[in-house]
């Protein structure tokens, strides 16, 4: 038996950076927690933040397509700016695309403890 692997999509280029990719740590914190093998894409800040010349000419969503379509599931994390209002996502959206494209089940999620509610219900190992 294996973990299963859970890719998390979630907005980065809209908001505040930091709070986003903090976001997404912590839903990998509690994936983690629940057994399942969580992948965080947006671990990549750090990258893009201490080597900028990468960044300029990198297609970071296809870099997190290609591990996407490795993942067993998904989870979509859709955060709450300062004023109500859901923060957009090009890429989330894209990889949501990719899921439906794929057979990848996408779990919707508002808040992390909705996804905690979510992910108990789902088992977290493959034979």
């Amino acid at each position: 038996m294996r973990k299963v692997k859970v890719y998390i999509a979630s907005p980065y280029t809209n908001g505040n950076k930091e709070e986003l990719v903090q976001l997404q740590l912590d839903a990998a914190y509690h994936l983690l927690k629940m057994g399942f093998n969580p992948f965080a894409p947006l671990y990549n800040h750090f990258i893009q933040k201490d080597h900028a010349d990468l960044d300029k000419n990198f297609d970071w969503l296809e870099v997190d397509k290609a591990w996407l379509k490795d993942c067993d599931m998904a989870v979509r994390l859709y955060p709450i700016d300062k004023y109500g209002l859901e923060i957009a996502s090009p890429g989330a959206d894209e990889e949501e695309e990719l899921c439906k494209e794929l057979g990848i089940p996408m779990f919707k999620c508002s808040t992390l403890e909705n996804l905690v509610e979510k992910m108990t219900l789902v088992e977290n190992t493959i034979e």
